[in-house]
C-alpha cells in the first residue's frame, strides 16, 4: 500500500496546508493510497474523515520531530511510505512517482550537490528504522534532521536522478533569481511543464504566492 504521510506541529502551518496537501495527491494520481497525518494537534483539518492522524512519535518542539517518523512500528511493513512537507504542492500526475519501491530516497539540495533535502522522501519501514533507534535528544546539526539522514543513510536513491525534471523547487526553477546560477551543481531544470511536484524551502511560502495563476490552479 502506498502510505502518504506529512508533519504538522506548532503554528507555522495552518490546517489549511493539510487539507490542500491531500488534495493535491488525490486529484492527482489513480493509486490507492492511505494518508495520515502526525501532528500535535488536529483540529481545523477539513478532510479529516479522510485523513488519518496520530501523535507526534517523537516531539523535539523542532524540525529534529521528523525523525520520529522513521520508526518501523508506526506502519505496515509492506506499505512503501511516501512523506511531503506541507509546503509541497502537487502540479501533475503522481502515478509515475508512486511506482518507486526502494529502500530510500530523499531530494538532492539545490545549492549543494553533497547535501540532502528532506521536504520529500521515500522509504520502505524496516530500511530506515536505524536513523529512528540511532537518535538521541540533544543532537545537533547545522542542516537539521536533513544533517542526520547525510550521516546515518549516505547513499540514498536520489529524487533529481530517478525522476529527473518532474520534483523542482519553487525558488530555483520557477522563481529563478540567479539560484540556478549559485548552485555548484548541474541542474534538472524543469519547469511547471515537466513538474508533478513543486517543493518550497524557506520563503515565500505557498499562502504567499497563492495569487499566482499556477497556484490558483493547484494549489486548492
Amino acid at each position: 500500500m502506498i502510505h502518504c504521510i506529512c508533519l504538522k506541529f506548532g503554528t507555522k502551518y495552518s490546517p489549511e496546508y493539510v487539507d490542500k496537501l491531500f488534495r493535491g495527491i488525490t486529484r492527482n494520481t489513480s493509486k490507492e493510497f492511505l494518508f495520515t497525518c502526525f501532528t500535535d494537534n488536529s483540529s481545523g483539518i477539513l478532510e479529516a474523515p479522510n485523513i488519518n492522524t496520530a501523535p507526534l512519535p517523537l516531539d523535539t518542539g523542532d524540525w529534529f520531530s521528523k525523525i520520529g517518523l522513521y520508526a518501523a512500528d508506526l506502519y505496515d511493513p509492506v506499505d512503501q511510505i511516501f512523506y511531503f512537507d506541507l509546503d509541497t504542492v502537487i502540479v501533475g500526475d503522481l502515478d509515475r512517482i508512486f511506482e518507486y519501491s526502494g529502500d530510500f530516497i530523499i531530494l538532492r539540495d539545490p545549492y549543494n550537490k553533497h547535501r540532502y533535502g528532506s521536504g520529500l522522501m521515500s522509504w520502505r519501514p524496516h530500511a530506515v528504522n536505524h536513523m529512528f533507534k540511532n537518535f538521541t535528544r540533544g543532537y545537533t546539526n547545522r542542516r537539521g534532521d536533513q544533517g542526520w539522514c547525510e550521516e546515518q543513510y549516505p547513499n540514498a536513491d536520489i529524487w533529481q536522478e530517478k525522476y529527473p525534471n518532474m520534483i523542482i523547487s519553487y525558488k530555483v526553477h520557477i522563481k529563478g533569481s540567479g539560484a540556478i546560477h549559485n548552485s555548484n551543481w548541474p541542474q534538472h531544470y524543469g519547469t511547471l511543464d515537466t513538474a508533478s511536484i513543486v517543493y518550497f524551502h524557506g520563503r515565500p511560502m505557498p499562502h504567499e504566492v497563492a495569487h499566482l495563476p499556477w497556484m490558483r490552479t493547484h494549489w486548492t
